[in-house]
């Protein structure tokens, strides 16, 4: 149990500042837990939360791993939703996304008999 603990703690000190996604578990009146993939406890304080988000049990939340306590040998990781933080890896994650160059095979892009290729690539 206690190498468990360790596990949890170690895993999650190097992922403060990440974003991670997990699922509604309960939801309490000053906070949510959620789960990870492997089934770790995660809170989302009300302090960090958005207020106008709403989840219900079972749904995904998308937060940042904002600190880990160790308190007694049993750590807590608490998410933020709030931090800004939060806020730049999400816009990171965006532009990845947005810029990332997309390749396709030539042939799949029709070429229709007595048509130039003109439209598919206009002039700079």
């Amino acid at each position: 149990l206690e190498l468990e603990k360790d596990s949890i703690y170690n895993k999650y000190i190097d992922k403060v500042g990440n974003i991670i996604n997990a699922e509604v578990y309960q939801i309490w009146k000053k906070e949510m837990l959620l789960l990870d993939d492997e089934g770790n406890e995660l809170l989302l304080p009300k302090t960090e939360q958005i207020p106008s988000d709403f989840y219900r049990k079972g749904e995904t939340a998308r937060a940042v791993v904002a600190r880990v306590d160790n308190k007694n040998n049993n750590p807590k990781i608490i998410l933020s939703r709030t931090s800004p933080v939060f806020l730049q890896r999400l816009l990171e994650i965006s532009s990845e996304l947005k810029f990332k160059p997309a390749f396709f095979p030539l042939e799949a892009a029709p070429m229709i008999k007595g048509r130039s290729s003109d439209g598919f690539f206009p002039n700079p």
